[in-house]
């Protein structure tokens, strides 16, 4: 059946397939943009679950997206988690499951974005994965001329935690202390050359990036908190309350 409000499945720009600029379809554009997706680290952990946020920036008027997730197989790997601006489907077909706008939503100032989940498999045949995306730049007329297409992917390294690389080591014991609205980092030389992740309790990150002496926290509930330091797959992890 047709799908007015979503893109038909299979257009990521993933291997194999197109980007919604198949003849017939939207063609004929000539905007030009760039699309991203952030909340994903550079590793990511297994049974982790993980708040994306897709953006488009772009001088069109009116945009869509469409994403999947893909291993060294190009097998769908994975579990998207959709809400009211995002619709997730399955192509019985290709056994891939996408992620992709519940509605099209209007250009704000050059960018557009949507949020959504993805939690990582307890396991992959690689320690690799892909995110394919595609993002539509339209002139929001309601025709599909005159529109065009974007793409792009994100590679991660997948990793399994084990005891042994939760107690490594393998640089100095390192202490956190909550100063106001700041999170001290003590015992870490050079400190910009590892990144930090922050998780609740119940696996959700709540907040990662590279780490700095001091990290700003965003607003979190109170709490017992894992924040995780790494660099490569050499990581410590120490519990810490939040207040």
């Amino acid at each position: 059946m047709p799908e007015p409000r979503n893109p038909p499945l299979g257009n990521s720009g993933a291997p194999g397939e197109t980007s919604c600029m198949l003849t017939g379809c939207h063609s004929g554009g000539a905007f030009t943009g760039v699309i991203s997706i952030s909340g994903i680290p550079d590793t990511v952990l297994a049974d982790q679950t993980y708040n994306l946020t897709l953006t488009n920036s772009s001088d069109a008027i009116r945009s869509g997206f469409q994403l999947t997730s893909l291993d060294v197989n190009n097998k769908f790997t994975g579990t998207l988690t959709g809400n009211t601006d995002v619709n997730v489907a399955k192509d019985n077909t290709t056994g891939r499951t996408y992620a992709r706008q519940a509605l099209a939503k209007n250009f704000n100032n050059g960018m557009v974005s949507w949020t959504f989940k993805w939690k990582a498999p307890a396991s992959v045949t690689d320690n690799k994965l892909t995110f394919y995306f595609a993002g539509m730049l339209a002139n929001g007329d309601g025709d599909k001329s005159k529109d065009n297409s974007i793409k792009s992917l994100k590679t991660v390294v997948f990793q399994i935690p084990t005891a042994t690389q939760e107690s490594n080591n393998s640089f100095e014991h390192f202490k956190a202390f909550q100063f106001a609205n700041s999170l001290v980092i003590a015992g870490i030389e050079n400190p910009t050359m590892y990144s930090y992740e922050l998780t609740a309790l119940n696996g959700q990150q709540v907040q990662f990036g590279s780490l700095d002496s001091n990290i700003q926290l965003q607003a979190h509930s109170e709490g017992i908190y894992l924040l995780r330091i790494h660099s490569g797959t050499n990581q410590n992890t120490s519990r810490i309350y939040l207040r």
